[in-house]
């Protein structure tokens, strides 16, 4: 049986080519801390620390140029749509992520559903997005659990909040 740590969140899907403050603007819109976008041919999702990480270390690069931290499947198009994902199905790729060391299971249907082992994967990317920027330097940006005293890690000037 499936435990109550199980999550599910809907993510809006954004082009490879997109760029990261581009994205970042996407999850505001959608009061979402993630995104889904394709890499090497298969979907995956990017959090909010995967964006606002590669921004300050690298620059507005493009969605296709980030490296995801956590794993994403793909949910088997047989099960992906709502009429037809029982229990039964959900029981079955649930035990298939574990097994596999998954985080994610992307199904594409009417819209993006993307289920997590762990509830607090689902309730994360369900909050919507905040970035931090330095006041003095722009390009340093952080997610506010990332900063201790309000200041930024790097020079330790303000930083703005949005």
């Amino acid at each position: 049986m499936l435990g109550a740590a199980v999550g599910e969140v809907e993510l809006p899907l954004v082009d490879r080519d997109t760029a990261i403050e581009a994205a970042l603007d996407v999850m505001r819109n959608y009061g979402r801390s993630g995104v889904v976008t394709t890499r090497h041919g298969s979907h995956v999702v990017l959090t909010d620390e995967d964006l606002i990480d590669a921004l300050r270390e690298s620059g507005n690069l493009k969605l296709r140029e980030i490296e995801p931290t956590k794993k994403t499947t793909a949910i088997p198009d047989e099960i992906a749509t709502t009429e037809s994902f029982t229990l039964e199905h959900r029981e079955r790729l649930y035990r298939d992520m574990r097994v596999g060391g998954m985080d994610y299971g992307i199904a594409i249907a009417a819209t993006i559903r993307v289920l997590t082992l762990h509830e607090g994967l689902a309730a994360a990317l369900s909050q919507a997005v905040t970035v931090c920027r330095c006041r003095k330097n722009p390009q340093h940006v952080w997610r506010p659990v990332q900063l201790k005293s309000g200041k930024c890690r790097l020079d330790g000037e303000g930083v703005d909040c949005n």
